[in-house]
């Protein structure tokens, strides 16, 4: 199983699409560099297509300051982290 996160390194919109494709509940988390919560959107429900919706890191609880961080996407039947660099 895999993720796609574009774009990366990213500024604004964040996507993230599931292969293969699942239907259902998702748990979208962004950790910061020492292992913590950033922020996290919590049953998101995937498309037939895999596609999630996009993910704004520039506004509201989840807006992060520039740097390295891991976004972790998490279903029922399995667990896939990313390494994604935010930036201005």
């Amino acid at each position: 199983s895999a993720a796609r996160v574009f774009p990366n390194p990213v500024r604004g919109r964040l996507h993230c699409v599931l292969e293969p494709p699942i239907e259902g509940q998702v748990r979208l988390e962004i950790l910061d560099a020492g292992g913590r919560l950033a922020c996290s959107r919590v049953d998101e429900t995937g498309s037939a297509g895999g596609r999630l919706p996009s993910w704004d890191l520039t506004a509201g609880d989840c807006a992060l300051s520039p740097g390295a961080y891991v976004i972790r996407l998490t279903t029922a039947t399995r667990e896939v982290a990313r390494k994604i660099i935010v930036l201005q």
